[in-house]
C-alpha cells in the first residue's frame, strides 16, 4: 500500500513532539511524524493517538493541509519531511531533530517558513532534497513512535497530578485566611489604612496571646478581612475541583501503566480492545458519532448509514424530519449534501471537528441524496454540498426548505454497486 497520493483527512498534535496525519486510506492510515528524542522519524499506525488538545501550530496545519495529497516522504538521520500538493502547489512539513533545532516547520509554496515550533535561524530551514522513505518499514517505526508518545503521555500525567495537588495544597490555606479575617474583624476599631501590620489578640489559640497580621498599607483591617474571606471562598472551590481532577488523572495514569505493561501482546484484537478502552477513559458513554437526544423525543428523524471510510451518514425521513436533522441535530462542522433543485432527503456527513470529508465518503453521501430524492434512477445527478454552518432556514419557509451561502457542486454518476453497499450498511 503506497502512501503517495493519499489525501489528508485529519491532523492532530498528541504531543508537542508529534504531528499525526490521518489519511483517506484503509488501516493502517495514521502517519506519525516525530521529533521525540529516541523515536525521531516517520511511521504509520492503525489508530489515532490520544493526547493534548490541538495547538496553534496544529490549527495552522489543519487549515493549510486539510484535503492535501502526499507527494513525497523523505528522511535523513537528523530530520524528515512530508511534501504535499495543495491546489497544485507544493508545501512541506519539515521535522528537525539535530543539535541546533528540534521541532517542526511549515514551508509554503514560495519556499518560506510560514510557521515553526522552534526558533528559526539563518540557514536553519529545510533545503536539500532527502532520501525517500522505505515504506516497508513505516509500520515498525510507527509502533516505536507510538510507544514513545505513550511514555510521554504517562510522564505528562504524572507532572499534571503533581501540579494539581500543589493547587489543592495551596487551597488548604483557606481556614488560616478565615481565622485571620475573624481576628481582624474582632480587633479592628477602625478601617484606617497606612499600616503594614496590626497586633491582635488571638482568642482562638489554646493559650490566647498577641499575634501580628500583615496588611497592605493601602488597605484598612476590615478591607483586608473582606479580601481574605473572598480568597478563602475561592480556594475552597478550587480545592474541591483540584482533588477531583487529581483523582481522575491518577485513574487515567494507572490505566496507562496497565496498558504499557500489556503493549507487548501479539494479539491484535487484544491491542484494539485495549486502545478502545483507553479512548473511553473520562468520556461520556454515548458514542460521539450519535446525535444528542433533545427532550422526550425518542424517534430519530433520520436513517443511519455508514460510508466506505466509516463515517456516519444520516438521511432525513421526511420534509419535517429534514428540518429536525439539519437545523436541530447537525453540528456546524458537519457536511450537508442534497440534490440540486429537486425535492429529497437531506443527507448529513457527521464529521469530527477539523476533519475534511474524503472523496469516497462524499460520493457515498451524494449517492444516498440522489436515491432518496425525486432524481432516483437517473444516471447522472447534480449534487450540492456545504458545511452546515453555511446553511440558513428562512423564516416562514416550507418544511425542509433551506438556503446555502457557500455551496459546492459535483456531478454524480450513479454506481449501482456503491448504492447496494450503502443500503446494506443501514443501522
Amino acid at each position: 500500500m503506497s502512501l503517495l497520493g493519499a489525501r489528508v483527512v485529519r491532523i492532530d498534535r498528541p504531543t508537542r513532539a508529534l504531528v499525526s496525519l490521518e489519511l483517506g486510506l484503509s488501516a493502517p492510515n495514521v502517519l506519525l511524524v516525530s521529533v521525540s528524542k529516541g523515536a525521531e522519524g516517520v511511521g504509520i499506525v492503525r489508530k489515532r493517538l490520544r493526547g493534548s488538545p490541538i495547538d496553534a501550530f496544529g490549527l495552522l496545519l489543519r487549515k493549510r493541509l486539510g484535503g492535501a495529497r502526499i507527494v513525497a516522504i523523505e528522511a535523513e538521520d537528523r530530520g524528515a519531511r512530508i511534501i504535499f500538493s495543495v491546489d497544485e502547489q507544493l508545501v512541506v512539513l519539515d521535522a528537525r531533530h539535530d543539535r541546533d533545532a528540534r521541532g517542526f516547520a511549515f514551508v509554503d509554496s514560495l519556499g518560506a517558513i510560514a510557521a515553526a515550533t522552534y526558533r528559526v535561524r539563518e540557514g536553519n530551514g529545510p533545503s536539500e532534497p532527502r532520501d525517500p522513505v522505505d515504506e516497508s518499514i513505516l509500520e515498525r517505526s510507527g509502533s516505536a513512535i507510538a510507544d514513545a508518545s505513550r511514555e510521554l503521555a504517562h510522564d505528562a500525567r504524572v507532572r499534571k497530578i503533581a501540579a494539581i495537588l500543589a493547587d489543592a495544597a495551596r487551597a488548604d490555606r483557606g481556614p488560616a485566611l478565615r481565622r485571620e479575617a475573624d481576628l481582624l474583624i474582632a480587633n479592628a476599631t477602625d478601617d484606617r489604612a497606612g499600616r503594614s501590620s496590626i497586633d491582635v489578640l488571638d482568642v482562638f489559640a489554646e493559650r490566647p496571646g498577641t499575634v501580628a497580621i500583615a496588611l497592605d498599607p493601602r488597605e484598612g483591617p476590615r478591607t483586608a478581612a473582606a479580601k481574605r474571606y473572598e480568597t478563602a471562598r475561592k480556594l475552597d472551590r478550587g480545592a474541591a475541583i483540584a482533588r477531583e481532577r487529581a483523582a481522575a488523572t491518577s485513574r487515567e495514569r494507572d490505566e496507562l501503566r496497565v496498558a504499557r505493561a500489556r503493549l507487548d501482546a501479539d494479539d491484535a484484537a487484544t491491542l484494539d480492545e485495549l486502545e478502545a478502552h483507553l479512548e473511553s477513559l473520562g468520556r461520556p458513554t454515548k458514542k460521539a458519532s450519535e446525535p444528542t437526544k433533545r427532550g422526550p423525543q425518542q424517534r430519530k428523524p433520520f436513517r443511519a448509514f455508514v460510508s466506505d471510510r466509516g463515517l456516519p451518514l444520516w438521511v432525513g425521513k421526511s420534509a419535517a424530519d429534514n428540518d429536525a436533522l439539519t437545523v436541530g441535530l447537525a453540528k456546524p462542522h458537519h457536511l450537508f449534501v442534497h440534490v440540486r433543485g429537486q425535492p429529497g432527503s437531506h443527507v448529513i456527513v457527521a464529521l469530527d471537528r477539523g476533519r475534511v470529508c474524503d472523496e469516497q465518503s462524499l460520493a457515498d453521501a451524494a449517492t444516498l441524496a440522489a436515491h432518496f430524492s425525486s432524481a432516483r434512477g437517473e444516471p447522472t445527478v447534480e449534487i450540492v454540498y456545504a458545511e452546515r454552518r453555511h446553511l440558513r432556514k428562512p423564516k416562514g419557509s416550507a418544511p425542509g426548505s433551506v438556503r446555502l451561502d457557500r455551496e459546492k457542486t459535483l456531478l454524480l454518476r450513479l454506481e449501482p454497486a456503491r448504492l447496494a453497499r450503502l443500503l446494506a450498511s443501514e443501522r
